[in-house]
This record gives structure tokens, sequence and C-alpha cells, in this order.
């Protein structure tokens, strides 16, 4: 799974981020049943001026919760007049954040090796 884990853990912050986050961040989750399957999560850059949406959802889930999960936050923050940035995997529920307004500005393909004991 891309960078960030879907797990109920991402949402437990401690130590300073708390005072951080609880001020600079809001969460969205799509639950079926006790299964996680995506997530929201909004925080605004250190100036202000641009909020970044950071999406992860469940590969299972992909072109069903993104939509709702977008919609959510834009509806939020609807009245504010901030720049919106969302990190999500390139070629993904593209006609649906099409839809949402949202354009490719950039795309990176993250890349991992999963090592074993023969290594």
């Amino acid at each position: 799974m891309w960078p960030y884990p879907l797990t109920s853990s991402i949402f437990h912050v401690s130590g300073l981020s708390r005072i951080y986050l609880h001020e600079n961040s809001q969460h969205w989750v799509w639950f079926e049943g006790q299964r996680l399957l995506g997530s929201l999560t909004t925080r605004y850059s250190t100036e202000r001026s641009t909020l970044r949406f950071l999406l992860v959802v469940d590969p299972e889930a992909r072109g069903e919760v993104e939509g709702p999960l977008v919609s959510a936050g834009l509806m939020a923050f609807a009245q504010r007049k901030s720049r919106i940035v969302m990190d999500y995997p390139a070629g993904i529920a593209v006609q649906e954040l099409q839809s949402l307004g949202f354009e490719a500005e950039r795309t990176l393909t993250w890349m991992s090796k999963h090592f074993n004991e023969s290594d």
C-alpha cells in the first residue's frame, strides 16, 4: 500500500504533535462494518495558505470511497479561499476526482522493495 498505512493508529497522536495537529487537522473515515476502507485527513500548510488533503484508500475499495470522502472535505472548507492540493496515487479514481475540480499537477510513483530472508 502506498506510503501511508490505512490503520486506525494513524489517528492517535501524542506529545507535541497533539498540540499542533489538534488545531491543524481534520479527519473523515469510511468504514464497512468494522473494516476501515478509507480516510481523508486535511492539514493546513504552515503558512495556512494551502490546504492539503491526504487521501488513503484500501486497494479493494478504490474507485468507490474517494468521491464521498473528498466531497465531505470540500464541503467542510467551502467558505475558505485556500488552495487545496491532494496527495493520492496517480491514475486512481481520476474521473471522480476531476469531477470534483481536481487536476493532476504533479505525479509521483511510490516504489518499494520487499526483502525476505534470502536477500
